[in-house]
Formats: structure tokens, C-alpha cells, sequence
């Protein structure tokens, strides 16, 4: 009877792979077929450089050229090209992509823009993150 009853408790329980979730730390974005996934900034302070980490993939048949910046535009964005039905790592710990001018401190939220898209333009908030632990390799050059 006890097992019976222990095995009703996860009748009304949600199935928790039902919901979808971020599971990194940065933020993700779809555009028809270019998807942004795990998008943040390795940045040492508010103003400074900062590095974009995550990844871009074009699940189109053509290659894809994007220009990712900041929303408000006050610094010159980064273009990234991104080969059809392929992806596109941002940045290694040898080869960073860095956007100047970081319009928030470690721990804040920042608007960037992502342009060039065939689908349209889109924009998404992503963390600001200190180069501590793992991301250490993804501290800004300058």
C-alpha cells in the first residue's frame, strides 16, 4: 500500500525537461534561421572592453554576415560571419571578440544588438560577467 501511495506523489508533479531554459550563462536569441545561444560579456568594469562569449549558428543554406554591438550604438560592433548549416564560436581563449566601451559593471545587464540576420534585426539583454574561474581566459586584452 505504501508503494502505491509514494507513487502517486509525482502524478500532478510538472515534467521539469517541459520547460525550456537557458542552461548557460549568457542569453539566447532565434532570427529565423540564425540562432544566438549562451550571449555574455567578460568584462572587467563599466566602460572598459569586454569580450563576447557564446555561439552563432545559420541553420540556412547561405552564409551569413551579422553585426552584433551595443543596442545604443556608442561603440563600433563586431561583424561576425557565420558559414551555411554551420557555427560560429565568438571567442577562445586565444582569439577573443571584444566590443569597447561596456555600458554596464560585472553583474548587470546590457542590451546588444544583432544585425544582418535574413530574418530581421534582433536585440537581447545579456550579463555582464567578471573574468573569474573559467571564464578567466576571456578577460579582455586591453
Amino acid at each position: 500500500m505504501t508503494t502505491v501511495g509514494l507513487g502517486a506523489c509525482g502524478l500532478n508533479s510538472p515534467v521539469q525537461t517541459d520547460v525550456d531554459y537557458q542552461p548557460g550563462d549568457g542569453s539566447a536569441v532565434t532570427i529565423g534561421q540564425v540562432a544566438v545561444r549562451n550571449l555574455a560579456v567578460v568584462a572587467e568594469a563599466k566602460g572598459g572592453n569586454g569580450t563576447l562569449i557564446g555561439y552563432v549558428a545559420n541553420s540556412g543554406l547561405e552564409p551569413v554576415n551579422l553585426v552584433i554591438g551595443w543596442a545604443d550604438g556608442s561603440s563600433e560592433p563586431v561583424s561576425i560571419s557565420v558559414p551555411p548549416r554551420g557555427a560560429t564560436t565568438l571567442s577562445s581563449a586565444t582569439d577573443k571578440t571584444e566590443l569597447s566601451g561596456v555600458p554596464g559593471a560585472p553583474g548587470d545587464w546590457v542590451q546588444i544588438r544583432v544585425n544582418g540576420a535574413p530574418a530581421g534585426d534582433g536585440s537581447l539583454q545579456v550579463p555582464v560577467l567578471t573574468g573569474r574561474d573559467y571564464l578567466e581566459d576571456y578577460v579582455p586584452a586591453s
